[in-house]
């Protein structure tokens, strides 16, 4: 940090949290060798160590400890010619401590313990393709089934399974996607087929606000914002709109670079919305009245799709793009001064949760390629 030196130096360690120990807190000469060590405790960023020589400035540095990724769990998929056609898409933790998927092509939820024991909940019609998972007002865990023109919830003690026909509207179809629980304790979904924005009540009731978002919208993100209204990602206006839970359009904001293809919004503990930028590599953040921002991932063509608030006040991401080793897990501060991206073992990082012990678990891989569960942390 200093360079040589051979007088005593005093060494302070900013950290607080007892996250971290540092010793010795002195050293005599340049030789002299101090261990910075981290109990691997979260939430916790970085630590500032500072060295002060007498008669000169004091020089400081900042470490930040290197998460890693500490197990996986093959998910299991049924015999058969397609080995790898199951689709794992999502992640949520459950009110039972739990991490919840929906099975895509498998037409499954799947349950994850953080011991890593899995288990297979079929729905009740097959090829229900059930796309996004998110916790609901009642403590269910609720998700679309596109393939099913349906909303479904599942208990987790016990695993019952409901399911909700939404409207089929002029298109004969609703292939509803994009589950999330907004502030007005409906969960809110995108009908695809009909381009409308719905919602969906703990009790199956089911309202549809057609004009909310344009007819032409492509929409494969959406999210409750800390504003209390729900963000929507339109991928064909390159824009995220803002709508309120009267299921009115309030605002439009585009994109600062074309082209950008948003598939997962999410809150961030700054009081904005963030998302993904999967065909320009970057991550965008937008405020309650519409100002955007951007910043480049770490590497370059990483393919960010998913992306979760921290518990460490960090929003984290999974990467997909072939230029990272088909996939990473990395992070980004809310103030965009720092951002880091972790390899992981080579498969697509589709989805991420974390668990009660603050430690992050993603789904790896997609069709046509292994896919596992997996735990990230230190």
């Amino acid at each position: 940090m200093i360079g040589a030196y051979d007088a005593p130096v005093a060494l302070t360690d900013a950290d607080t949290s007892g996250a971290t120990t540092l010793s010795p807190q002195s050293l005599g000469s340049s030789s002299s060798v101090a261990t910075l060590g981290y109990s691997g405790a979260v939430p916790f960023i970085s630590t500032t160590l500072t060295a002060t020589l007498a008669g000169l400035p004091a020089v400081s540095q900042t470490f930040a400890p290197t998460p890693q990724f500490l197990r996986t769990w093959p998910i299991p998929v049924p015999p058969g010619p397609f080995r790898f056609a199951i689709a794992v898409s999502d992640m949520v933790l459950g009110p039972d401590g739990n991490l919840w998927s929906t099975a895509n092509s498998g037409s499954e939820i799947e349950k994850l313990t953080p011991q890593g024991a899995i288990t297979d909940y079929p729905l009740p019609t097959g090829g229900s393709n059930p796309e996004r998972i998110a916790v609901g007002a009642d403590g269910n865990l609720w998700f679309a089934e596109n393939g099913n023109n349906a909303i479904g919830k599942i208990a987790p003690a016990g695993g019952t399974i409901t399911e909700y026909a939404v409207p089929l509207g002029a298109a004969g179809q609703s292939e509803p996607n994009c589950v999330v629980l907004g502030s007005d304790n409906r969960i809110w979904f995108w009908d695809e087929s009909n381009d409308v924005l719905g919602a969906i009540t703990s009790a199956g009731v089911v309202s549809e606000y057609p004009g909310s978002i344009p007819a032409t919208a492509a929409v494969e993100g959406i999210t409750s914002g800390p504003d209390g209204n729900i963000w929507v990602a339109d991928q064909t206006a390159n824009a995220i709109d803002k709508v309120s839970t009267a299921g009115a359009l309030l605002a439009s904001y585009p994109i600062p670079t074309a082209g950008s293809n948003v598939y997962y919004l999410a809150p961030g503990p700054d009081g904005n919305v963030w998302f993904t930028e999967f065909q320009t590599g970057k991550i965008g953040r937008v405020t309650p009245s519409g100002t955007m921002t951007e910043w480049s991932t770490p590497t370059g063509a990483s393919g960010p799709f998913v992306i979760v608030p921290g518990p460490d006040g960090r929003m984290w991401f999974g990467e997909m793009g072939a230029e990272v080793g088909l996939g990473k897990i990395g992070y980004i501060t809310t103030d965009g001064k720092q951002s880091r991206d972790f390899l992981g073992d080579g498969l697509h990082v589709r989805a991420l949760a974390f668990d009660r012990a603050k430690l992050l678990y993603y789904v790896g891989g997609w069709s046509f390629e292994p896919q596992e569960f997996g735990k990230f942390g230190y």
